[in-house]
C-alpha cells in the first residue's frame, strides 16, 4: 500500500528519446547530477555524456577511460575521444607552499600580479596547503604518463574495447585562446582540473610531444581495430615540421583509413620549407570519403617567403574528394587559378567554404589571372559554384593592388569539444554580409562591387576600379601590398 501512494516522477513517462534529446541539450555536470534524480535517469543521460570521453596527460583520467571501456553498460556509448595535451610545468622551486604560491598557482588562469594575490586571499593556508598537495599529486601522475610507454600501453588496453568509436582529436588550445582577467575569478568558474589545484595546465609545456601525443593516439586507434572506420581525426596547435618528420613512421596508418570523413589540423606557426608538406598531402590525396577538410597553418607575415605554405603543395592538381562538402582554409598561399581549380573540381558536392588570411600570388607558369583579384574571385564564387555558406575573415591580398582585412563576429561560447555543434551567427548589413549574401544567393542579390567613375580616383582609399563601400567588417589596407 505505501508503494502505491509513491508519485511517479512525470518524466519518467516520457519515452527513452525524448529524454535523450533533453540530455543533448544539458552541459555535462547537469548531465552527471541527472544520474542521482531516480532511476530513469540512471541510464538516459549516458550517450550524450559518454558521446564524447576526454582524456588528460594524467594517470587517473587514463584510468577512467579504461574503466569505461571495461563496462559493457558504458563501453558502448562512446564515439569520440579528446585528447588535451597540456601539461604543468615540472618547476625547480623548493618543497614548501610559498615557492608554489609564487611559481604555480594560478598558472594558466589569467591571473596576475594584484589579481593573483586578491584571489588567493579567499584561502587559509590550510586550503592553500591542501591545494599543493593536490597540485604535487596532480604533478605526479602527469609524470607517470610521460615515461616508458604508459600512455600508448593504457590507450591500446582501452580503444580496443570501444565498438562504437568513429574520432579521435588531439586538442591543445593556443596562447590566444587563453584569457587575462582584470578581476579575480571565482572558484566555481575554473574547470574540475582547476578546482582541484589551482593551476590549469598550460600548452607550451612540452611542446615537442605533442606530435608524439597525436600520433600516439591515432596509432592506438588504427592498431586496436578501427582504422576501417574512423570518420573523424582532427589536431590542433602542432608543429608542422615536427609533424611531418613523426609521420614518416605512420604511413601503414594514414594511408589506410577509407572511412575517414572529418579531417582538421591545425599548425602552429613556422618556417616551412619544400618537402616537409609531403606526408601531409599524400593523407588528403588517401582519403578519397573526405566531406569536411580543415586546414590551417596559423599565421605568416607578408615580408617572409619561408614561413609559409603553398596551397598546390597540399592539395594538388590531381586530388579529388568526391564527397567534399565543406572546405577550410587558413594561412595559405596560391595563385588565384590554383585556388579556383581546386574549387571547381568540387563544385558538384562544395557547399560550405571558410577562408582565413590567404594571399594571391602569381602562377610560376603566367596564366590569365596574374596576380590575382580577390574581386574577381567573389564574382567567381557567384557564377561558378553554388554555396550555401561561405565565410571569410583575416586578411586577403595579391601584394600588389588588392589588400583586404576582414573582421567578422567572434563567437565566444566556449565549446568543449570540436566535435560539438556551432550555433550558426545572425547577419546584417555590412559589407561582408553583402559579399556572402552574393556569393550564396546567385543572382538574386545586388553586386556590392561596382564600377567607378574614371574621374573618381582616390576617394575610396584606394585606385581598383570598383566603388567600394568599406566598413570595419571589410576595408582595404594598404600595408598589405609591400
Amino acid at each position: 500500500m505505501a508503494a502505491e501512494g509513491i508519485k511517479r516522477n512525470p518524466l519518467e513517462k516520457l519515452p527513452p528519446e525524448t529524454l535523450q534529446m533533453i540530455c543533448t541539450l544539458l552541459p555535462r555536470a547537469d548531465l552527471k547530477n541527472l544520474r542521482l534524480l531516480s532511476r530513469a535517469w540512471d541510464e538516459t543521460p549516458l550517450p550524450a555524456l559518454l558521446r564524447t570521453v576526454y582524456l588528460r596527460v594524467h594517470l587517473q583520467s587514463f584510468e577512467n577511460l579504461q574503466d569505461i571501456s571495461r563496462s559493457e553498460k558504458l563501453q558502448k556509448y562512446v564515439r569520440y575521444i579528446s585528447y588535451d595535451g597540456r601539461t604543468l610545468g615540472t618547476y625547480p622551486f623548493r618543497q614548501d607552499v610559498e615557492e608554489w604560491m609564487e611559481h604555480c598557482a594560478c598558472r594558466g588562469l589569467g591571473m596576475f600580479n594584484t589579481t593573483k594575490v586578491k584571489f588567493l586571499e579567499q584561502f587559509t593556508p590550510t586550503q592553500l596547503e591542501k591545494y599543493y598537495q593536490s597540485y604535487q599529486q596532480y604533478l605526479f601522475m602527469q609524470e607517470h604518463m610521460l615515461r616508458r610507454d604508459y600512455e600508448k600501453i593504457m590507450l591500446r588496453d582501452a580503444l580496443q574495447n570501444l565498438p562504437t568509436l568513429l574520432g579521435v582529436e588531439y586538442v591543445v588550445p593556443t596562447f590566444q585562446d587563453e584569457l587575462e582577467y582584470e578581476k579575480a575569478r571565482s572558484l566555481t568558474s575554473l574547470s574540475a582540473v582547476a578546482q582541484k589545484i589551482l593551476a590549469e595546465p598550460e600548452s607550451y609545456h612540452r611542446s615537442r610531444e605533442s606530435e608524439g601525443h597525436f600520433w600516439t593516439l591515432l596509432e592506438s586507434a588504427c592498431l586496436s581495430g578501427h582504422a576501417h572506420k574512423l570518420t573523424n581525426i582532427r589536431g590542433s596547435n602542432i608543429d608542422l615540421n615536427r609533424w611531418n618528420d613523426t609521420a614518416a613512421s605512420f604511413t601503414t596508418f594514414y594511408e589506410n583509413l577509407p572511412s575517414l570523413q572529418d579531417l582538421s589540423l591545425e599548425f602552429q606557426f613556422a618556417g616551412h620549407f619544400d618537402g616537409e608538406t609531403e606526408h601531409f598531402a599524400t593523407l588528403i590525396a588517401c582519403a578519397s570519403s573526405l566531406r569536411f577538410l580543415r586546414l590551417s597553418f596559423d599565421c605568416f607575415f607578408g615580408d617572409e617567403t619561408r614561413g609559409v605554405v603553398y596551397l598546390p603543395q597540399v592539395i594538388t592538381d590531381d586530388v579529388f574528394l568526391q564527397n567534399l562538402r565543406r572546405l577550410s582554409l587558413e594561412a595559405l598561399v596560391t595563385s588565384e587559378a590554383h585556388l579556383r581549380g581546386v574549387l571547381r573540381q568540387h563544385r558538384r558536392t562544395l557547399r560550405s567554404l571558410e577562408l582565413s588570411t590567404i594571399i594571391f600570388k602569381r602562377n610560376a607558369c603566367p596564366d590569365e589571372y596574374g596576380s590575382g583579384s580577390w574581386v574577381l574571385f567573389i564574382e567567381f564564387l557567384n557564377r561558378e559554384m553554388d554555396l550555401d555558406h561561405v565565410e571569410f575573415d583575416g586578411s586577403f591580398s595579391n601584394s600588389w593592388n588588392e589588400g583586404w582585412v576582414v573582421t567578422r563576429d567572434v563567437d565566444h561560447d566556449i565549446k568543449n569539444s570540436s566535435f560539438d555543434e556551432i550555433p550558426p551567427r545572425s547577419s546584417d548589413d555590412r559589407l561582408l554580409d553583402r559579399i556572402k549574401r552574393l556569393i550564396t544567393g546567385g543572382n538574386t542579390h545586388a553586386n556590392p562591387f561596382t564600377a567607378r567613375s574614371p574621374d573618381d580616383h582616390y576617394s575610396y582609399g584606394h585606385n581598383l576600379p570598383w566603388a567600394i563601400k568599406s566598413d570595419k567588417s571589410w576595408y582595404f589596407e594598404e600595408r598589405l601590398l609591400q
